[in-house]
């Protein structure tokens, strides 16, 4: 039952979340003396995927409904989103009015068939919330991804709760038409990702050769300069943000 006046009803569902309590465990501030200091010669390797509080957890629904919200130019309302895209109901009505009380949605409301219903909206301050959280979380993303690669866990042929969605929708099909629908929208899917995919490697590959090049500034010091390296990075910052 969907309690609205328990905002933490969804995480304290969760046993991950109910595990982790109020988020990651405590650190001392400094090692102790007998630890050996770290170098930082190379990167660290990859660190395991970080706990998230429940202000993480509430961000991360807003990220979810507002990535779908804003490709929807008509709007959409509560049981489209509930029914397309499977989320709990209750989470789903309590992200939408955290949404809308920050003004982050604009809510239209029609009659169908007699009965009131909201179509919400995305707001150009929801806009600007989308960007900030795409900009937070993108690091978070970027790791999840490299862990768990999309072209190998969510691959529609190899996985199997991929391949058994797709033998239910052909058993749907009606036509040959309701066939090549399906499989021609999903080809236009692959396309969409190979031309992100492709300009990811291009925007990444001009970040190398920027990086590159302060590299060899460095190499080229015959003492390290550290108001020239850092003039350096904030050079590379300003090329990078005109990509």
């Amino acid at each position: 039952m969907f309690d609205k006046n328990n905002p933490n009803e969804d995480f304290e569902r969760d046993s991950y979340f109910r595990e982790l309590k109020s988020g990651p465990p405590h650190r001392a501030p400094h090692p102790p003396p007998h630890a050996r200091r770290r170098s930082y010669r190379y990167p660290p390797p990859p660190m395991p995927p970080i706990p998230i509080s429940r202000d993480d957890f509430k961000e991360l629904k807003h990220f979810f409904i507002l990535s779908i919200i804003i490709e929807k130019e008509e709007g959409i309302n509560g049981y489209q989103l509930q029914e397309r895209y499977n989320i709990p109901r209750g989470s789903m009505l309590r992200s939408l009015e955290e949404l809308e009380n920050g003004e982050y949605l604009k809510v239209m409301e029609i009659k169908v068939e007699g009965r009131d219903q909201k179509i919400y909206l995305i707001s150009e301050k929801g806009k600007q919330y989308l960007e900030q959280l795409k900009e937070k979380w993108a690091n978070e993303f970027a790791k999840m991804s490299d862990m768990a690669p999309p072209e190998v866990y969510a691959h529609p042929f190899t996985r199997r709760p991929h391949r058994k969605k797709i033998m239910r929708i052909i058993e749907q099909c009606d036509s040959k038409e309701d066939a090549l629908d399906y499989f021609r929208g999903m080809r236009a899917k692959l396309n969409l990702s190979i031309k992100r995919l492709n300009s990811r490697i291009e925007y990444t590959t001009k970040i190398k050769e920027e990086l590159d090049s302060v590299i060899s500034s460095i190499e080229y010091m015959d003492i390290l300069d550290i108001k020239k390296v850092k003039d350096l990075v904030k050079d590379v910052n300003v090329k990078i943000r005109h990509l």
